[in-house]
């Protein structure tokens, strides 16, 4: 065991605990100074360990953590139409303050270049991604969630899975470098493992399945599911580990809001985006968060299983766990769960909790989901066999020593009101099982047809995705171009088109909207092996017209696919084919009714910008329309604790959709490749249904939807992850499910 010293006085009579052997040096011990309680009883450090070398003083890794507890979830009824109260977030936000009138058109003009990001700090200098050899790493394709089985599965009502969130250890980058890497990686080590968190889960042996990307949970339509979601965020002690970027916590944020750095535990709530029919008691309310059972923060999670039980009987919560009900009822589609903690939802997602959620009538093992399509998903056949490739395409970046980076904000030359850090964009595209794609992800494929279910998992940044036999060079154009691969969109995050979409060359994707596509390698070229996925898309957020021009080749080269001399066991996507299946996409379509009943409120909403005194983005709001000016179209801000937007209820209809309206003087093909409408029918069109859609700056989007049969208490927000931190998110509510406001003691929803 380490002794206890007095810093700055090692080996020197009258320190304070006991003094260090000669040989040894006094050295700061963060986690030493966490106390019985939890909390840090050296606030100033005064005292540390004595060790050989303070660079070994360091967090230790994690051990196994004990299976989960025997006998699986607890039985539970079905939810309940009165779903419990969010439960009380980490900090209050500030009081409102007027609500001043805030002119969208204080933004830069679409286009135009923006200034310098401001200074970062890091703990290591950030990674060239020159460093990192292509495609050297095989894609490897996440398996299916395990669910609960035998005398563990006690509800026959639902498929049930108990997942837990866990830091790990994952080697997520090519362990070489490239022959040609320029002679500042000289000193670069490639082969350290990268720390992330990760869910998955635990079965008898202690055997885990927790990787980044996660493992993909299978959902049979209207078969409900149950998962138990663990926050296992602790060490090998079982004391909670403090956040991965807890430098990075913004201090003016309404959750982590306080005058000193946030060092206690980590805030989890799982959300499955686009889940339909979901109550908001397993809806992953942003405040709805939970600690870990950790040993030294105990009376939190008691706390917080005692608010939760009391108000809500019919679901278990405990400490460190909550259990939500999924119903499943909706089109197949193609939806993802990712953490969604209030204030802090863009690092949680950034350190790796995020994965598939598939919703399916039937698991297409040995038969296509529908007559065409090829087929299967991984999971259940070896990979050669696999036609389906589920893509998480997310950016990251690291520093020189494998480990992810996040830019910080520096205190001493930002100024304060530039809440939003800028900082060298992520240039490593992360497709399943997170190595780098362009660092190297191959699939080896034959040539016959593959279906693609591609996601934008990134923070912020929209995808223009397309297919090339060339691979780019610095100063190649990057745009579709002759040696582009065509392909065929078969859905969206809505689930499946009224009709087969093609062939197109590119797909616009902002964060969190997916497309199903099918591309037919045996339409490439037979001198060409190598099929590239490519991004032109811009390396900052798009506003419509920066797209990429090929210069930062590393943010352009996404995956690789690597067309094998083997013969192809699968006919091509030939007119016949694609006919069956576009006739079986619309049968499928008008399943369900399409059409939406009369809207019985029309709302207008503004998407506002503030900007700090050096020009940089300081925060984002969602805001409403003043109505005393309504040529001068004024936005007014509103804040988390601003009053709740109630929705009446509607009758229920299983579709929805939306249409853009363009404004004067941007670009025509501003929406190029975002797929809005496709015909159903003789000369008809029908709108496509989605969860997620892009609004570039200076547009006015039209945004018809329904609200479910249940009183609730809801979020909208922007799905760039660090808009909705900052602001860009607020609470809204189904009819009035009598919930009180735990800040202002006010009625939530009335």
């Amino acid at each position: 065991m380490q002794s206890k010293c007095k810093l700055d006085k090692a080996n020197k009579k009258g320190a304070k605990g006991d003094e260090c052997n000669d040989g040894l040096t006094c050295c700061n011990d963060p986690l030493n100074d966490i106390g019985k309680n939890g909390k840090d009883t050296d606030k100033k450090d005064k005292y540390g360990v004595c060790a050989e070398d303070c660079n070994s003083i360091t967090p230790p890794s994690p051990a196994p953590i004990p299976p989960p507890t025997p006998g699986g979830i607890p039985p539970a009824t079905p939810p309940s139409p009165s779903p419990p109260p969010p439960l009380p977030s980490p900090s209050p936000s500030p009081a409102p303050p007027a609500s001043p009138a805030v002119r969208p058109s204080t933004a830069p003009a679409p286009g135009v270049p923006p200034e310098a990001p401001p200074p970062v700090y890091v703990d290591a200098a950030v990674l060239n991604p020159a460093c990192m050899a292509k495609y050297q790493l095989p894609l490897l394709l996440p398996p299916i969630m395990p669910k609960l089985t035998g005398a563990a599965a006690l509800n026959p009502q639902y498929d049930e899975y108990e997942i837990s969130a866990r830091e790990i250890m994952q080697t997520v980058l090519p362990t070489s470098k490239p022959v040609d890497a320029p002679p500042e990686c000289a000193s670069y080590i490639p082969t350290p493992q990268t720390k992330v968190w990760a869910y998955g889960t635990v079965d008898d042996s202690g055997s885990t399945t927790h990787i980044w990307p996660s493992f993909t949970i299978e959902a049979t339509r209207s078969k409900p599911l149950q998962v138990k979601w663990v926050n296992q965020l602790v060490d090998g002690s079982g004391r909670y580990l403090q956040h991965m970027f807890a430098d990075q916590l913004e201090q003016t944020l309404h959750c982590t809001a306080a005058s000193t750095k946030y060092t206690g535990p980590v805030p989890l709530v799982p959300h499955v985006h686009g889940s339909q029919g979901v109550h908001d008691d397993s809806d992953g309310y942003t405040e709805a968060w939970f600690m870990p059972d950790a040993v030294n923060e105990w009376h939190l999670a008691r706390h917080l299983e005692a608010a939760a039980l009391a108000t809500n009987p019919s679901l278990a919560y405990g400490p460190g766990y909550v259990t939500y009900n999924y119903p499943t009822d909706q089109r197949p589609t193609q939806l993802w769960y990712h953490d969604h903690s209030l204030g802090i939802t863009r690092l949680n997602v950034y350190a790796g909790l995020a994965g598939f959620f598939m919703v399916r009538d039937t698991f297409p093992q040995n038969s296509p989901e529908l007559p065409g399509l090829p087929y299967p998903p991984p999971g259940r056949v070896a990979p050669e066999l696999v036609r389906e490739l589920p893509l998480a395409i997310q950016d990251r970046a690291f520093d020189v020593n494998n480990q992810l980076y996040y830019p910080k904000q520096d205190n001493l030359t930002l100024p304060p009101a530039d809440a939003l850090p800028l900082g060298p964009v992520p240039p490593t595209w992360v497709p399943d099982k997170c190595r780098w794609p362009y660092a190297q992800l191959v699939e080896p494929v034959l040539r016959e047809p593959y279906r693609l279910r591609i996601l934008n998992g990134c923070n912020s940044k929209t995808l223009i995705i397309y297919f090339s036999t060339t691979q780019p060079t610095l100063g190649q154009l990057v745009a579709p171009d002759s040696a582009s691969v065509p392909f065929w969109v078969v859905g969206n995050e809505g689930g499946f088109l009224p009709s087969l979409v093609g062939p197109v060359t590119q797909v616009l994707l902002g964060p969190a909207e997916r497309y199903d596509i099918v591309i037919d390698f045996s339409a490439v070229d037979a001198a060409s092996n190598k099929v590239y996925m490519l991004n032109k898309g811009p390396g900052l957020p798009y506003d419509g017209a920066n797209v990429g021009d090929g210069t930062t080749i590393h943010i352009t080269q996404v995956m690789l696919f690597d067309i094998q001399p083997a013969p192809a066991v699968n006919p091509p996507f030939n007119a016949t084919v694609r006919a069956t299946l576009s006739s079986a996409m619309l049968a499928k379509f008008n399943s369900a009714p399409t059409t939406l009943p009369p809207a019985t409120k029309t709302r207008q909403f503004t998407l506002l910008e503030e900007f700090g005194t050096s020009g940089n983005p300081a925060a984002q709001f969602l805001g409403t329309v003043d109505s005393s000016s309504p040529a001068n179209l004024l936005g007014i801000k509103q804040l988390w604790m601003s009053p709740v937007v109630k929705h009446e209820l509607v009758q229920i209809s299983p579709s929805g959709g939306f249409s853009f309206t363009g404004q004067v003087g941007l670009p025509a093909n501003l929406l190029t490749g975002q797929i809005t409408s496709t015909p159903c029918g003789a000369a008809q069109q029908c709108l496509v249904q989605k969860d997620t859609t892009l609004m570039p700056p200076g547009y006015a989007t039209t945004v018809r939807l329904r609200t479910g049969g249940r009183p609730g208490l809801f979020v909208w927000h922007c799905h760039l992850l660090e808009h909705e931190d900052n602001e860009m998110m607020h609470p809204y509510c189904i009819g009035n499910p009598g919930y009180t406001n735990p800040h202002t003691n006010m009625p939530m929803c009335a």
